[in-house]
């Protein structure tokens, strides 16, 4: 299991604003929300998420990816097999296609936000900003 503080840091010195508390509060929610939906094998689990008051207490509580960024394995000088880009490829295609269809999109894909385990399994990460598309 994996605790993921959330800190909230005002832009301002003056201390947060209405409006900034209920942005966070929103996006906090949001990430929680959508991760949860998200029942797949290539997305960490979401067991908890908690946000009091104060603000003082935020954080989701996760599965644990022991994972290394795929940002990590990207070196112009030494490039991957093809075929592991592939398959690095095809999976992150399988999370995304799932995450479709329930409606929910990433909106942050990048090479940081996908994890490679030891084992070799792809987990898509943060979807902070992701959206929940609205199909009538």
């Amino acid at each position: 299991m994996c605790v993921r503080p959330r800190r909230w840091e005002p832009a301002g010195c003056g201390g947060q604003t209405n409006e900034q508390a209920e942005e966070f509060t929103q996006r906090f929610r949001q990430e929680a929300r959508v991760t949860a939906r998200i029942r797949h094998h290539g997305v960490p689990q979401v067991f908890d998420a908690v946000l009091d008051a104060s603000f003082e207490v935020v954080y989701l509580v996760m599965e644990l990816i022991d994972g290394i960024p795929l940002r990590d394995y990207i070196n112009p000088g030494n490039p991957l097999p093809l075929t592991w880009v592939a398959a690095v490829a095809a999976e992150i295609a399988t999370v995304l296609s799932h995450a479709h269809a329930i409606p929910v999109v990433h909106r942050d894909l990048k090479p940081d936000n996908v994890l490679v385990t030891r084992e070799g399994a792809v987990k898509v990460i943060d979807f902070g900003i992701a959206a929940i598309l609205d199909v009538r």
